[in-house]
């Protein structure tokens, strides 16, 4: 079938020549046609017939908007800009990527009249694993294969499009370039049919950079689906291009005090061939860094944790002294460059821990129970073995001996439940300059505070976590202050609040002026230079401690 803006100029017998050119009558106004196709051999299935909108081009026009509707009539349009669709472009036709369209201009042009660029072949994709999927195996009946087709340049491998599978020229060659996913998305201690309106599901190229912008939504709402008490809920994607995806889950309604569950899963979709996909979602799944692509998602839970991750990189670092920035000092780790502390220490003279963390969560949040009172919140999660915090979250610290009072706090960056890993906090209480790391008394490389000048500052800190002391008794270690300890030798942890329980207000939920998108984006970025900045630290501290 061929459409034009969205109405159909064909009909569902009309099919193309031997040599695959379908010719039809257009006005002298039409700009771009939708065509469907499905090669004959093929049977009709989720997926099928393959869909793709192609211009129409003046053939004497070599403009840059020109050859940008050609590379996208022969597979190498979409999200790409037009350098990087060159690139493939000239990747596919064995050229030099330069990404310069100049370089390309008649060679597009060459291929888009002639329409020689790919070949197609049908293949035939293995569905026999589905047997042990009866949600799949309903929807492609009782046979062991289903039909598909993948695109060939010349006599070269099979190509995904970005690698060069596409082609079309005048003759109107449909490219089979998508490929339609079936996810399947099951919770955890689930006794009643899950309800498709309180799933979002989401699909995520894995291209660095891939942003919230690239997500590629379900067909409609979805379906439940039960059988032998397993409770489920089926989604269609359709017209996914092939490449390696990212499946993201969130559920609303998990059994957890927290109302919400979470799953992801990573796969592979081929061109024309169906692909089947299962995300099993767990109530208690914690976020371990701000690296994990559900965070992505547009949903409540996450729009918190991203407010929060944006408001600390427009805040962090900063130092008490004003004079701090004047007089040389900056924060290790690749941090940037220390702003002004506002926040009064909370002891009027020393600590500003709970400070920082309080004002940093309600000027993302709103007011709320923060730092050493989060302990009275619905939302405050106590330490047991097995189970940490994610990222967002306020965690409290308190002393290794009695009478136990609380000691520091601060927000989480990373975390990791494995013993003696490494996490990252967000936390005043710091200091603003440090002495150069040297041996102390027990061997071990460590920094102290040079006293004057240093003050009060807060900046992301590395520590270790591990349950040294006792089991069930969770501990954190500052490892900036001595980045080459084996061991955490630090304080316990009473617990955390859980910024995404229903207690918590967060009447701030946008993004705004003290935390953009941008903001959360470079997060990313300095959390990454950060830890980068502290593997070096930490090698160099092992080196003094144990020379060669």
């Amino acid at each position: 079938m061929v459409y034009e803006r969205g109405r159909p100029i064909t009909s569902t017998e009309t099919a193309a020549d031997a040599s695959g050119e379908l010719e039809i009558e257009l006005s002298v106004a039409t700009t771009s046609l939708w065509v469907e196709l499905a090669l004959p051999e093929l049977p009709h299935t989720p997926g099928l017939p393959f869909g793709k909108r192609y211009h129409l081009v003046d053939e004497d026009d070599r403009g840059l908007e020109a050859t940008q509707r050609r590379l996208e009539n022969l597979g190498f349009g979409g999200r790409r800009g037009i350098e990087q669709s060159v690139r493939a472009f000239q990747t596919a036709a064995g050229s030099t990527p330069t990404g310069a369209v100049d370089d390309t201009i008649e060679e597009v042009l060459r291929y888009h009249h002639e329409g020689s660029f790919a070949q197609y072949e049908a293949v035939i994709g293995d569905v026999s694993g589905f047997d042990e999927r009866p949600e799949l195996r309903a929807l492609v009946g009782g046979a062991d294969t289903i039909g598909g087709a993948f695109a060939r340049v010349q006599d070269g491998p099979v190509l995904a499009p970005d690698e060069g599978g596409g082609g079309g020229g005048l003759g109107g060659t449909v490219v089979a370039e998508t490929t339609y996913v079936m996810l399947l998305v099951g919770l955890d201690q689930l006794d009643t049919p899950l309800d498709p309106k309180n799933v979002t599901a989401r699909l995520l190229p894995r291209i660095p950079g891939s942003t919230t912008r690239d997500l590629i939504q379900p067909m409609g709402r979805g379906a439940a689906w039960s059988v032998s008490g397993l409770h489920a809920v089926l989604l269609g994607f359709e017209n996914v291009p092939a490449g390696d995806y990212t499946a993201l889950v969130h559920l609303d309604g998990g059994t957890a005090s927290r109302g919400y569950a979470l799953g992801r899963q990573v796969f592979a979709a081929q061109t024309g061939v169906p692909v089947g996909v299962g995300v099993h979602a767990q109530s208690e799944r914690p976020l371990l860094t701000v690296h994990d692509p559900l965070l992505d998602l547009d949903v409540r839970v996450m729009q918190r944790r991203r407010k929060v991750l944006a408001t600390i990189f427009h805040n962090f670092p900063r130092p008490a002294n004003f004079l701090a920035k004047a007089l040389g000092f900056k924060p290790d780790d690749n941090q940037g460059e220390f702003q002004r502390m506002l926040e009064r220490p909370n002891d009027g003279k020393s600590n500003s821990c709970t400070a920082v963390a309080a004002t940093m969560l309600t000027t993302a949040a709103g007011p709320g129970v923060y730092a050493f009172d989060a302990h009275k919140s619905k939302a405050f999660v106590p330490y047991e073995s097995g189970r940490v915090p994610s990222v967002g979250d306020n965690f409290v610290l308190m002393e290794v001996g009695p009478p136990f009072e609380r000691h520091h706090t601060g927000i989480v960056i990373a975390s990791n439940p494995a013993m003696n890993s490494i996490w990252l906090t967000a936390d005043g209480g710091q200091r603003d300059a440090m002495t150069p790391l040297s041996l102390d008394e027990h061997g071990w490389a460590s920094r102290e505070p040079v006293t004057p000048p240093s003050r009060e500052a807060a900046f992301i800190v590395p520590r270790m976590f591990g349950e040294r002391r006792s089991p069930g008794r969770g501990e954190l270690a500052n490892l900036h202050r001595q980045p080459g300890i084996d061991v955490p030798f630090g304080h316990f942890i009473e617990g955390w609040l859980d910024i995404t329980h229903p207690s918590v207000s967060f009447s701030k939920l946008g993004y705004d002026s003290l935390g953009t998108e941008q903001d959360f984006l470079d997060m990313r970025k300095r959390v990454t230079a950060v830890m980068e900045a502290f593997a070096a630290d930490r090698a160099r501290a092992k080196h003094m401690q144990a020379p060669p």
